[in-house]
């Protein structure tokens, strides 16, 4: 499902380059689900903005379902992106004047679906992460736990053939953390979605199928 090999990335400060990712490998199993643990700075969120093509290595190779996405056009990687991956935030990034069934349909919406048909499959999903109540409800009116439920809802709509998950229990105390990556874990289970989790919780990430520390640029199973 993904295949990365000898991804290097760096940025330059001043005159000089530190490197964030050296010569990165990585092989993931379609359904499979992978924590990725690391310290502030060690480099994985930039890791997910190069799998999510929202960033270009310096040099190396991401294969996604067979697609070398290292050689796609900016375009090409905006279709691609819509139509195959999809990202759960750590800040939830809900649009503020539509309504939680609404925030959940602009997936589809954006990829040309029927209104109707993304209208039942967004209440379908929230019915699912248990928001049958909260579907006409904005933002502001929903809590935290329940904006990351819609989150959560919105990037499955597409069922994508990968989710990345960016410190999605971040913003929450302990208790709603829990249950809303309780939650996570059943419906990517359900839907046998191909999830890379970063997190610097260890036992979140121990609720995935396989762990991998990121220290000094490169990938180490745990």
């Amino acid at each position: 499902m993904i295949e990365v090999e000898n991804l290097k990335k760096s940025f330059k400060q001043s005159e000089n380059a530190i490197e964030i990712l050296k010569n990165l490998n990585l092989n993931v199993k379609k359904g499979e689900k992978v924590g990725i643990l690391g310290q502030s700075g060690s480099g994985k969120s930039t890791f997910l903005s190069l799998m999510s093509g929202l960033d270009a290595p310096d040099s190396g190779d991401i294969r996604i379902n067979g697609v070398s996405t290292t050689k796609l056009s900016e375009k090409d990687w905006t279709d691609f992106r819509a139509k195959n991956i999809s990202i759960v935030f750590q800040q939830y990034h809900l649009v503020g004047h539509l309504t939680a069934a609404e925030n959940v349909m602009l997936p589809l919406e954006i990829l040309g679906v029927d209104e109707k048909q993304a209208q039942t499959k967004a209440l379908t999903l929230l019915e699912e992460v248990g928001l049958k109540n909260r579907v006409h409800h904005f933002p502001h009116q929903l809590s935290g736990g329940e904006s990351q439920r819609v989150a959560i809802a919105r990037a499955l709509i597409t069922t994508p053939n990968l989710l990345l998950a960016d410190e999605p229990s971040g913003n929450l105390d302990q208790e709603t953390g829990q249950k809303v990556m309780s939650l996570f874990f059943d419906i990517t289970s359900k839907y046998q979605t191909t999830t890379l989790l970063v997190t610097h919780n260890e036992q979140l990430a121990s609720r995935c199928d396989v762990v991998y520390k990121l220290s000094q640029g490169k990938f180490e199973k745990l």
